[in-house]
């Protein structure tokens, strides 16, 4: 199984000097997207939310 956590933290790191929180995390996606194109694009946005802490629709569409 996939350590998402670890994967997103050392996206972050590397995405640091991003120019605002919405574009890291736009890049995080993006990143997260092209190394496990298993996922989906949702699947990857619920990810980067979850580890940025931010709330998250995905319980009401399963």
């Amino acid at each position: 199984m996939t350590d998402y956590a670890t994967e997103l933290g050392e996206l972050d790191a590397r995405l640091a000097n991003a120019p605002d929180a919405r574009t890291r995390l736009r890049r995080m996606t993006d990143a997260l997207l092209r190394a496990h194109p298993e996922l989906a694009a949702d699947e990857a946005i619920y990810l980067v939310r979850w580890w940025a802490g931010e709330p998250s629709d995905m319980r009401a569409a399963s």
